[in-house]
């Protein structure tokens, strides 16, 4: 069985990389070196500056594309690494590093000498040696504190649960009426009678043709019929959706042209149409309405104006002079 621990391959590749550190008094250091090898959570390379497991460094490097998690299109990969392993020479030492991220962890800018250890880790301990370059870790790492530091206080215990509450002892002062002691509930008095409201003697409505009369509660249901005086619709003739062609045109008491447009309807009936227009008109307007390209041709009246854009609106048309033929209607 294996004793191989990482659960991403190593690549033996000589990348140049810039290492930044941080001493115990927050001072910063600088040092260039080679990786040994790669992978995808983590490097090793060899470093003559002395570091201790959970230290914090930065690494600037031309890390393969395939091997990083952000920054695909960038030169250089700046990522954030916690020393998971040192094994010291006397010339210089061999250290492996995880990579932590684009960002450092909490409180790093505060104390950035500090070490920072895994749940399974002591601080007074190193892994193995040999495990130069550290398995993704399980857990966030934990902050420690830098040597020379006050340790991380405990949290304090949880507070004991408040006393059950007990009733004030004026309550007991109140005695009921079978001679227990307590809270007497107040006895209901007498109800007053609320006086009647006058609703007035208006004269009953005149029933509108079609309108159901109004309940009364004492009487019986009346069966109602619809009278025939109620219009389905108030319109004479039935709308048409449709697309035709106008040409309207305002003029004056002269039969000079004030303004005309080459537009469409996209609602007709006999007696009406809704055409946009880009112009400027009123309600109560009369315009001349002719078909393109056909020989209907009529007044119309505006009887409605609805903006549709800011520069267009619809005009809702009455034709007073004649109605639409059927063949435009059948279109």
């Amino acid at each position: 069985m294996s004793g191989e621990r990482r659960k991403n391959a190593r690549l033996g590749l000589a990348i140049p990389a810039r290492v930044q550190g941080y001493t115990a008094e927050g001072s910063t250091w600088e040092e260039f070196a080679t990786t040994d090898d790669v992978s995808l959570g983590g490097a090793c390379f060899p470093l003559a500056h002395d570091v201790e497991l959970g230290q914090i460094l930065f690494l600037t490097l031309a890390l393969p594309k395939r091997l990083r998690q952000y920054d695909l299109h960038d030169a250089s990969y700046r990522v954030y690494t916690l020393v998971r392993s040192v094994r010291r020479r006397p010339d210089q030492h061999r250290v492996g590093v995880m990579y932590f991220g684009k960002y450092p962890p909490r409180g790093f800018h505060d104390r950035p000498g500090a070490r920072y250890l895994l749940p399974s880790d002591s601080p007074g301990a190193s892994p193995d040696a040999s495990d130069t370059t550290p398995e993704t870790a399980a857990e966030p790492p934990t902050p420690t504190p830098a040597e020379g530091q006050a340790p991380v206080s405990s949290p304090s215990p949880p507070a004991e649960p408040p006393p059950p509450f007990e009733p004030p002892d004026f309550l007991d002062a109140l005695p009921d009426e079978e001679g227990a002691r307590g809270i007497r509930p107040p006895s209901p008095g007498p109800a007053t009678p609320t006086p009647p409201v006058s609703w007035g003697t208006d004269p009953e409505p005149e029933p509108r043709p079609g309108v159901p009369p109004a309940p009364t509660p004492t009487a019986p249901t009346i069966e109602f019929h619809p009278s025939r005086e109620v219009p389905e619709d108030r319109r004479a003739s039935p709308r048409m959706q449709m697309w035709v062609n106008f040409t309207i045109e305002q003029v004056d008491e002269w039969g000079q042209v004030l303004q005309e447009e080459l537009t469409v309807a996209d609602n007709v009936s006999r007696g009406g149409a809704r055409v946009m227009t880009t112009l400027t008109f009123q309600v109560n307007d009369v315009i001349l309405v002719q078909e393109a390209g056909g020989g209907f041709a009529t007044r119309a009246e505006v009887r409605a104006i609805t903006r549709v854009q800011p520069t267009t609106e619809r005009l809702h048309l009455k034709f007073l002079d004649r109605q639409a033929p059927d063949r435009l209607l059948r279109q």
